[in-house]
């Protein structure tokens, strides 16, 4: 009896939550095909022209529920609102009135945390603010520390703007097993896990980079991104070792455009870490709710970086790199995602070649790659509830992926199984759970704790 109960009280949530997506779109779906005559704003702090900017629909567009919907979800995007209330109305001239209310909020937020990925770990503190000069802005500065090196890091969006800037120096030994895998070495790149392989040459790497770059969406569907990296590599190695020929200036300009539906770049820590203030949370309501309608989704970028004596680099450098992804959103919220990835290095040294890592679907965790000329691969991936409610979300999230890479007549395959199990909580909305992967080439499993990826 108490199992039916439960059972029961479940299917009537649901029941609840899919009604309430479909009302949203019955309500507002009334109103399609008139003429947006006024769009008023009233907000807590920031400027109502800065939201009245972000809101997609303007006065004297012909109204739909599809774009209005798009428009809400701009704002959502800006986390910074705790609560953002959109509702249209007829107006005296048989026009339409679209008002929004938006209660957003501020805060400054020093964090100390310990980083790490495969075994390797860092100290950091990351310094967060949102919405303190009333812009709508989400800013972070990171200083991070570990035995590899350290990283000072600049981020900033600012309405349809973003700004980044970083610096790197990172010591490292970067080994080369039988059978041409490499390890993930350098501040962030993992314990190395030699049991049971055999070195066939290794060396000391030192490599100081650093970057700017500046960023702008376009319309919530296109965004460019162009920006300078640079990069100096020294080598030392001992008398048997054999180092890449690639030591010195690897300067290079960076490019991309991103197109995007339904799948979405994120905002950062500072954009998570908000919920803590209750900011970031507006969309709870809708995001909880079921879709009236089956959802498809997309995102592609394409990724080209040049260099030479022009950028201050030794080497001639161009690499073009495309990423895509495709999404299926059930009217429950699960999730099914098919990923696909490509990448050439037309010139360059070691250092600027492709590797494994960027080539896989994302959603694995190993502890080698292999690097080479030019590769592609991708998987499959899913998102499915196991729980939503008004406190958390927990998301099962299985997925295959494989990646074929090549570096002249030689080529070889990494490809891993397994599943991440992650809970976010709409208080502190960065995923806490469990990832395992099974890397199929070479038979390692690998457990580890999944922090701020995911949902």
């Amino acid at each position: 009896m108490r199992k039916f109960f439960l059972t029961t009280l479940c299917l009537l949530a649901a029941a609840a939550l899919y009604a309430q997506g479909a009302d949203d779109m019955q309500h507002f779906s009334a109103f399609n095909g008139l003429r947006v005559q006024n769009i008023n704003v009233t907000a807590t702090r920031i400027n109502p022209a800065i939201v009245k900017a972000k809101f997609l629909m303007r006065e004297g567009d012909t109204f739909n529920y599809q774009n209005f919907d798009d428009a809400r979800k701009a704002l959502h995007d800006m986390r910074i609102f705790k609560s953002v209330r959109a509702d249209a109305q007829i107006n005296a001239q048989n026009n339409l009135d679209i008002n929004i209310n938006c209660e957003d909020g501020h805060f400054l937020l020093p964090l100390p945390v310990i980083m790490s990925s495969g075994g390797s770990t860092a100290a950091a503190l990351i310094l967060m603010e949102a919405n303190l000069f009333k812009l709508g802005e989400l800013a972070t500065l990171t200083g991070a520390y570990g035995k590899a090196g350290y990283l000072a890091a600049l981020g900033l969006h600012l309405g349809d703007n973003s700004y980044s800037a970083m610096f790197l120096n990172q010591d490292y030994t970067q080994k080369i097993y039988q059978g041409g895998a490499y390890n993930r070495a350098g501040l962030f790149g993992g314990k190395d896990k030699d049991a049971g392989r055999a070195i066939a040459n290794q060396y000391d790497v030192k490599e100081t980079a650093a970057g700017l770059s500046y960023g702008r969406s376009l319309g919530e569907r296109l965004s460019l991104r162009f920006g300078y990296a640079y990069q100096d590599i020294e080598y030392k190695a001992a008398a048997a070792a054999a180092p890449p020929a690639d030591a010195g200036a690897h300067h290079r300009l960076q490019a991309s455009v991103s197109a995007y539906r339904n799948i979405k770049p994120g905002k950062g820590v500072a954009g998570a870490f908000g919920s803590i203030f209750g900011l970031g949370t507006s969309d709870k309501e809708h995001r909880l709710a079921s879709l009236p309608y089956i959802r498809p989704g997309y995102f592609a970028s394409l990724d080209y970086s040049a260099g030479g004596g022009y950028t201050g680099a030794d080497y001639d450098i161009s690499i073009l790199s495309a990423a895509l992804i495709g999404s299926l959103e059930l009217k429950t919220r699960h999730t099914f995602y098919v990923a696909a990835n490509a990448a050439q290095t037309f010139e360059g040294g070691f250092s600027d070649g492709v590797s494994t890592k960027k080539l896989l679907a994302g959603k694995g965790r190993y502890s080698t790659q292999y690097i080479g000329q030019k590769g592609f691969g991708g998987g499959l991936f899913a998102a499915l509830f196991v729980l939503k409610n008004n406190t958390a979300v927990a998301v099962f999230e299985p997925f295959v992926e494989s990646s074929w890479l090549f570096d002249g007549a030689a080529r070889c395959n990494q490809a891993g199984a397994g599943a991440s199990l992650y809970v976010t909580f709409w208080r502190f909305q960065l995923p806490l759970g469990v990832n395992f992967t099974k890397d199929i080439t070479n038979g390692e499993n690998t457990l580890s704790f999944v922090f701020g990826a995911g949902f």
